[in-house]
C-alpha cells in the first residue's frame, strides 16, 4: 500500500481533478477508464470493475473521482480491510476530523478488523493530542474497540496496549492522580483476565509496573484477579491449536473453513457468547460470501443476544455480502418486523431484495412471502393493503418466473385463505382460485383439489360438486385423472346422497375401467418385453453341447434303443392293466355324466376323490351343457395354519367363476393366504384366496383369487409386476380348465400342472 506521503497531499483549495498534480494518463489508460465508466453505469454491481476503476484512478491521482468511485462501490459492496486502509490513508491528510471519524465508522462496520480499529484509535489519539477530540470521547472510543475486538486471541493485545499506553501518558502528563492510576491498573487487570496469546508477557509487564510504583508490592495481584488470570492462561493454551489452524495468511479454502467450523464448536461449548460472536466475525472476514455462515451467525445473535440493533446490523451486512440469497433477505424482513420497524423501512428493504438479483424461484418465494406475512400481521388488519400486497407479489413472481406462477400454490392458497377467513369475502377467495385455474397451473390437479378443499371447509357442498363435475374428465398433466375421480366418489360417499353417489359413479366408472385396462395392457407388454429380452440374452447351444448337457444331468441318456424298447413295452403293459381296471369298475360306479349332474358331490365320494388325486390335482371339468363355459372346479388350498398332513385340503371341490377370478404366479413360497387377501383388498371385495399347496402343505408358488365382481379383475391385473415378499407377482385372468386328452383326466394349465408353474 502506498504511503500518504508518496502521493500529492495537495492543498486546501485542491478539489478538482483538473489540477495536474498526478501523472498524465496514457491513451490506453484513458480508453480503459472510459470503458470501465460505461460498464459501471450499465451495471453498478460489477465488483471487479469497481476494483479496476479505483486502481486506475489512484494511479492517476484523480482524488475527487477516486472519492466518488469508492463511495459508489461501498454503496453496493462492503470493503475489505486492505481497501479501507488505502482509503483512509488517501483521504487522511488535510481532511477534517469529523469527516475522517465518519469514514472510520463506515470501515469498522463492514468487517471485524483489528488493524482498522488500531488505525482508527491512532488517528483519534493524534486528534485528541491536537485538541480536536476530548479525552472522554477518546476513552469511549477505545472502550468500544476493546469490547468488539479486544477478545481476539492473537491480535487483541495490540488494542489493549494502545489504550493502556494512552492512559499511562495521561498519568505521566499531570500530577499524581489516584483515579488515573486506578484506570491504568484496571486496564491491566481486565487484559490479564482475557485469554490472549501473550498473556504471560503482559503479566510480566504489569508486575514490573506495579514494582516501580511500590517495590514492596512485588507486583502482586488481588486473589480474585489472580484466579481469573490462571483460568485465562489455561483457556489461551486450549485455543492455541485452533488459532494456529485459522492463522492469518492462510488460503480461504475448504481446510480453513473446516478449521473455523471446529473452532466455532469449541467456543459454543465454552458458553461465552462474546467470544463466539467475535469468532463468527473473524470467520466472515475470511469467507464473506459464504451464506450459511451469515445465517448461523444471525441465528446465534437472535437466540442468545436478542438485541434488535445488532441483529438488524448483521442481516444488513449479510444481504450486502450475499445479495442473491433469498433466505438472508427473508430473515432480515422478519427481524425488522419483530423489532417493530416502521412499514416504510420494511417496504424499502423488500424492494431492495426484489431488485438484488435473486437466483432461484425459491429465493423469490421466500422474500415475497416474508413481505406478505408482515402485512397480514399488521394491526389493525387492513384487507385492502393485504390484497394489494398479494397482487404485487403475484405480479413479481409472474414477471420473474413466468407460468406456472405458483406450482406449489403457496401464494395462491395463502391469498384465498386470507380472503375467505380474514377478509370474510368468499367471492374474492373464489376469484383468486379461478384466476389461478385460468393459468397453466389449471392443467395440474393440485389447484382444483385445493379449491375444492376450501369450499368443503366452508360447507359449500354444491359448489364442491360443481367443481368435480367441471373437471373430472380433464386429462391432467401429471396423470391424476384417476385419483381425481376416486376423490369425487369418496366425497359423494361421505357427503352426498345415494343418488348423488350413483350419478358420480356413472360418470367416472368408464374412466376408471379404461385406466385399469390400459394398466393391464401395459403390464402384459412389460412382461412380454422382459421375456423377449431374457431370451435374447440366453446363450445358444449347439446340438452336441445340448447332448452333453443332458448326459451330465441323466447318465442313462442315449444308452441305446434296447432300453427304449423295453421301456415302451413296460408302458404298454401298464396301460393294459389300467384299462382292465377301469372296465371292471365301470359297472359299480355311475357314469361320468350322472356324477356331474349332481349339484354337490356326496360326502363319501368327495374325500375319496381328494385323497386319490392329492391337493395339487384338479377335480374333473364341469361338462354339463347347462353350465357356464367359464366356470371351473378347483380344490381349495389348505387354510393358513393347517397341519402338514394336508387335512385342511380334504374337502369337496367347489365351482370357480373364471370371470371374477385372477390367477397369480411367481409367488414367494412364504406368501400366506392372508397376505394375498390383504394385497388384493384394494382392488375390490375378495371372496376367497386359494394358495395351491403340495401334500406337505407347502406352497407351490401360485394361487387363485376370487372377487365378488368382474370389475375387480382388471384392477387386480393392473397390479401385475408389484412385488410381494421380494418377488414381482404375475397376475392374469383365470382361464377355464382345458383337457389334455385321455378322457379329460389330465391337469389343466392353471391347476398346478407344469404349465401353471409357481416357481417361475
Amino acid at each position: 500500500m502506498a504511503d500518504a506521503s508518496d502521493r500529492d497531499s495537495g492543498s486546501d483549495n485542491e478539489s478538482s481533478d483538473e489540477d495536474s498534480a498526478g501523472p498524465e494518463l496514457s491513451d490506453i489508460d484513458m480508453k480503459s477508464m472510459l470503458a470501465l465508466e460505461e460498464a459501471l453505469a450499465a451495471d453498478p454491481k460489477l465488483y471487479d470493475k469497481h476494483l479496476q476503476y479505483i486502481a486506475l484512478l489512484r494511479r492517476a491521482n484523480l482524488k475527487e473521482r477516486l472519492k466518488t468511485a469508492r463511495r459508489a462501490m461501498h454503496q453496493h459492496f462492503p470493503m475489505t480491510e486492505e481497501l479501507w486502509l488505502e482509503w483512509v490513508a488517501d483521504e487522511g491528510p488535510g481532511e477534517e476530523v469529523p469527516h475522517m471519524a465518519q469514514l472510520y465508522e463506515l470501515a469498522v462496520a463492514d468487517y471485524l478488523s483489528v488493524p482498522v480499529w488500531r488505525s482508527y484509535l491512532e488517528y483519534m489519539q493524534k486528534a485528541q493530542s491536537a485538541g480536536s477530540v476530548t479525552a472522554a470521547d477518546f476513552r469511549e472510543l477505545y472502550e468500544r474497540a476493546l469490547n468488539i475486538a479486544g477478545l481476539h486471541v492473537t491480535l487483541g493485545s495490540q488494542l489493549w496496549a494502545l489504550s493502556r499506553d494512552w492512559e499511562m501518558a495521561q498519568l505521566a502528563a499531570g500530577p499524581s492522580d489516584e483515579q488515573q492510576l486506578g484506570r491504568v491498573r484496571a486496564l491491566f487487570h481486565r487484559q490479564l483476565q482475557v485469554p490472549l496469546a501473550d498473556g504471560a508477557s503482559t503479566l510480566e509487564t504489569y508486575q514490573a509496573w506495579e514494582s516501580s510504583l511500590s517495590p514492596a508490592s512485588q507486583g502482586g495481584l488481588p486473589p480474585s484477579v489472580k484466579q481469573n488470570v490462571s483460568k485465562a492462561q489455561s483457556a489461551a493454551k486450549l485455543r492455541a491449536a485452533s488459532e494456529a489452524a485459522v492463522a492469518a495468511g492462510k488460503a480461504a479454502d475448504h481446510d480453513l473453513l473446516a478449521a473455523f467450523t471446529a473452532y466455532l464448536k469449541l467456543e459454543e461449548a465454552s458458553g461465552d457468547a462474546a467470544r463466539l460472536q467475535l469468532l463468527y466475525e473473524r470467520a466472515l472476514v475470511a469467507f464473506p460470501v459464504t451464506s450459511h455462515l451469515w445465517l448461523q451467525y444471525a441465528r446465534f445473535v437472535e437466540t442468545k443476544l436478542k438485541i434488535a440493533a445488532v441483529i438488524n446490523g448483521i442481516y444488513e451486512r449479510a444481504s450486502r455480502n450475499c445479495p442473491w440469497v433469498g433466505a438472508i433477505w427473508a430473515r432480515r424482513l422478519y427481524a425488522l418486523e419483530r423489532g417493530g420497524a416502521p412499514d416504510s423501512e420494511h417496504a424499502a428493504v423488500y424492494a431492495s431484495a426484489i431488485s438484488a438479483g435473486l437466483q432461484t424461484s425459491e429465493d423469490l418465494y421466500e422474500v415475497v412471502l416474508a413481505r406478505i406475512d408482515a402485512v397480514r400481521r399488521r394491526q389493525p388488519f387492513d384487507a385492502v393493503a393485504l390484497r394489494a400486497t398479494f397482487t404485487e407479489g403475484s405480479a413479481t413472481l409472474q414477471a420473474s418466473l413466468g407460468e406456472p406462477v405458483d406450482p406449489a400454490l403457496r401464494v395462491t392458497a395463502y391469498w384465498a385463505d386470507c380472503e375467505a377467513h380474514l377478509a370474510e369475502d368468499v367471492d374474492a377467495a373464489r376469484a383468486v382460485w379461478e384466476a389461478a385455474l385460468r393459468t397453466a397451473a389449471g392443467r395440474n390437479v393440485e389447484p382444483w383439489l385445493a379449491f375444492i378443499a376450501m369450499e368443503r371447509g366452508l360447507r359449500n357442498l354444491e359448489k364442491v360438486r360443481s367443481l368435480y363435475k367441471r373437471c373430472y374428465a380433464r386429462q391432467f398433466s401429471d396423470g391424476s385423472q384417476v385419483a381425481f375421480c376416486q376423490a369425487w366418489l369418496r366425497f359423494e360417499r361421505e357427503e352426498g346422497s345415494a343418488e348423488d353417489q350413483l350419478q358420480a359413479s356413472l360418470k367416472v366408472e368408464p374412466i376408471l375401467n379404461e385406466a385399469a385396462a390400459a394398466a393391464a395392457a401395459a403390464a402384459d407388454a412389460a412382461n412380454a418385453s422382459a421375456s423377449t429380452a431374457a431370451m435374447a440374452r440366453a446363450p445358444l447351444l449347439s446340438p452336441q453341447e445340448m447332448r452333453q448337457l443332458r448326459q451330465q444331468k441323466d447318465p442313462n441318456f442315449g444308452q441305446g434303443k434296447t432300453k427304449k424298447s423295453a421301456a415302451k413295452q413296460t408302458g404298454q403293459k401298464r396301460q393294459l392293466c389300467a384299462d382292465a381296471s377301469q372296465e371292471a369298475s365301470a359297472s359299480e360306479q355311475p357314469s361320468k355324466r350322472s356324477r356331474n349332474d349332481a349339484a354337490e358331490p356326496s360326502a363319501q365320494t368327495a374325500p375319496s376323490a381328494a385323497a386319490q388325486s392329492g391337493p395339487d390335482v384338479a377335480a374333473p371339468m364341469q361338462t354339463d351343457s347347462t353350465a357356464a363355459p367359464t366356470t371351473s372346479t378347483e380344490t381349495p388350498a389348505p387354510a393358513p395354519g393347517a397341519g402338514a398332513d394336508g387335512s385342511a385340503s380334504k374337502r369337496a371341490p367347489v365351482l370357480r367363476d373364471d370371470s371374477t377370478t385372477v390367477f397369480v404366479k411367481n409367488m414367494s413360497f412364504k406368501v400366506t393366504d392372508k397376505e394375498l387377501w390383504d394385497f388384493f383388498t384394494s382392488c375390490g371385495t375378495v371372496t376367497k384366496v386359494a394358495v395351491k399347496r403340495d401334500d406337505g402343505g407347502n406352497s407351490k408358488g401360485f394361487a387363485f383369487v376370487h372377487f365378488s365382481s368382474q370389475n375387480a379383475v382388471p384392477v387386480a391385473i393392473a397390479k401385475s409386476g408389484t412385488q410381494l415378499r421380494g418377488r414381482p407377482l404375475v397376475i392374469e385372468a383365470s382361464q377355464p380348465l382345458q383337457p389334455r386328452g385321455g378322457g379329460g383326466r389330465g391337469r389343466g394349465r392353471r391347476e398346478g400342472g407344469r404349465d401353471g408353474g409357481g416357481r417361475a
